[in-house]
């Protein structure tokens, strides 16, 4: 039997999707743990706007959010998925 690309495809942007969530989800709680610095706060920002998970997330993130795109540090992007 034949292996359909199309799946392999599918398992491996479901693959690369996991990692990068896993990946927010370890920048969220070294964030939270206050292990980030500026820069890397900002970075973390910056992709939790892209992806939408900003407004998903406790009111607090979208607030944060919401001021550092006022502030000029993070800028709204056309969502990306996870």
């Amino acid at each position: 039997m034949t292996e359909n690309p199309t799946n392999r495809i599918d398992e491996n942007n479901e693959k690369e999707n996991t990692m990068k969530l896993q990946s927010i989800t370890n920048d969220i709680i070294a964030y939270e743990q206050g292990e980030l610095d500026k820069d890397e706060t900002i970075e973390l920002f910056q992709t939790l706007i892209s992806t939408g998970v900003a407004w998903s997330l406790q009111g607090s993130y979208g607030r944060t959010a919401t001021q550092l795109i006022e502030a000029g540090y993070c800028h709204h992007t056309e969502q990306l998925t996870v």
